[in-house]
């Protein structure tokens, strides 16, 4: 009986284990093929047909997990940037749900952050809370899941719980990257809890808040960005520890993000006569260089930003930095802007950008938000920032009866000399509402 079992056993190990290799070979063939059709629906973006496949591909291999992770995070993605933030959520829940205990690229902490910035986006504020927390849990010293939470929070004006997370985002940015935002931060949250125990409210007047500004050559009229003054009820300009001279808007383009501002008192009264008394602003009646420029900027030019960024939070001191035009188009393949990568803070909107010959270039408009974007990509943007061109200004002016005469300096200047200009040219506007 044994001899005859033994030779039924071998029978069976000689007849069946070929087969069982043929099946192998087979499934890995149509795994393969199936995640090769996934792959070129998800590059033509049918994602939930890739889905499927992928899916269809993890039956024969479970190595395809990993595809269809992949495949909900890009429709994920794809959806946030149609800004279709209701949408995305269940595909980067199953992106969660496909990527645990995956390599780096689908790391808990990460998904679980960018799950709760759509959930806030859509003002489900209780959910955003507990996958804000979860993404902690999964990544404890990631300083951007303690800033998500701290936004949240202040949403739900609980105010105590924000200052917490924001100031244990502080003690994780080891970089330095996002400090000034998290004390800009905890400053405003600080005064909206202390007006929220009052039981009156401070008139709304003594809230302020700043950006630049550049001079034109009539002494009089100053340009800026259209959201640097709306809503403001007081608009004042100086440099300097002053701003003393009230301004009122002219006209603005909410569109090209443009305003033109002009000193109240038109004469040479006692507030127009300010001008070069207490800011310390002086100008030539027509400043070359330090006009703006005839032609616009060139890929790669080398600039200069001027501006007051954080108002007076830090100093009342005009600040300058360097960098380089990166691209001559702006978000969204907006002709009208550029893009540079020149350090932009708040409080730059509405500074002026020069050349290396001290022309006026540009005006700044914007920064591209660094804790959205890492939520939206996984990613940290450097040095993505954005001006108004030259050209767009002048069509504005135009619209609006001014001609300026643009004029091009073609000599270098050393870089203090452009400093200079700057300084003689770039005021600060502090709008009170």
């Amino acid at each position: 009986m044994k001899r005859l079992a033994l030779s039924v056993f071998a029978l069976l190990f000689i007849f069946l284990t070929p087969q069982g290799h043929s099946q192998s070979l087979q499934d890995i063939q149509t795994s393969n093929s199936l995640a090769r059709t996934a792959k070129r629906l998800l590059a033509e973006q049918r994602f939930d047909e890739a889905i499927s496949k992928y899916k269809e591909a993890m039956f024969y291999s479970p190595d395809y997990r990993i595809g269809v992770a992949h495949a909900y995070q890009e429709k994920a993605y794809f959806l946030m940037r149609q800004k279709k933030y209701g949408e995305a959520i269940f595909p980067m829940r199953s992106t969660i749900k496909y990527g645990h205990g995956l390599d780096d690229d689908f790391t808990k902490g990460s998904k679980f952050g960018a799950l709760a910035t759509l959930l806030g986006a859509v003002d489900r504020l209780s959910e955003a809370i507990q996958a804000a927390k979860y993404s902690i849990r999964f990544d404890p010293d990631d300083a951007g899941n303690y800033f998500t939470l701290g936004d949240i929070y202040e949403r739900q004006e609980k105010y105590n719980e924000a200052i917490f997370a924001f100031n244990e985002a502080k003690k994780r940015d080891h970089s330095g990257e996002f400090t000034g935002l998290i004390n800009i931060s905890i400053k405003r949250l600080k005064r909206n809890h202390l007006k929220k125990s009052k039981k009156k409210i401070p008139p709304s007047a003594n809230r302020q808040s700043s950006g630049s500004a550049f001079i034109l050559p009539s002494n009089r009229h100053f340009i800026t960005n259209a959201h640097v003054i709306n809503g403001c009820k007081v608009i004042k300009v100086g440099n300097g520890p002053k701003q003393d001279i009230t301004v009122e808007i002219v006209s603005k383009d909410d569109i090209n993000d443009l305003a033109l501002l002009k000193i109240i008192n038109s004469g040479r009264g006692k507030e127009s006569g300010s001008m070069t008394q207490p800011t310390g602003i002086a100008v030539e009646a027509r400043p070359k260089p330090g006009s703006l420029r005839s032609n616009d900027i060139a890929l790669g030019e080398r600039v200069m930003v001027a501006g007051y960024p954080y108002g007076s939070y830090i100093s009342n001191s005009m600040k300058v930095t360097f960098g380089i035009v990166s691209s001559t188009i702006g978000i969204g393949n907006n002709s009208g802007q550029f893009q540079l990568d020149a350090a932009v803070q708040p409080g730059n909107s509405g500074g002026p950008i020069f050349d290396k010959g001290g022309n006026i270039v540009g005006v700044v408009v914007s920064r591209i938000d660094k804790m959205k974007m890492v939520k939206a990509t996984g990613s940290l943007p450097e040095n993505s920032n954005f001006g108004i061109k030259a050209s767009t200004i002048k069509t504005f002016l135009s619209a609006n009866g001014m001609t300026v005469r643009p004029t091009v300096t073609k000599r270098e200047l050393s870089t203090e000399r452009i400093a200079e200009i700057a300084k003689r040219r770039t005021v600060m506007v502090v709008c009170l509402r």
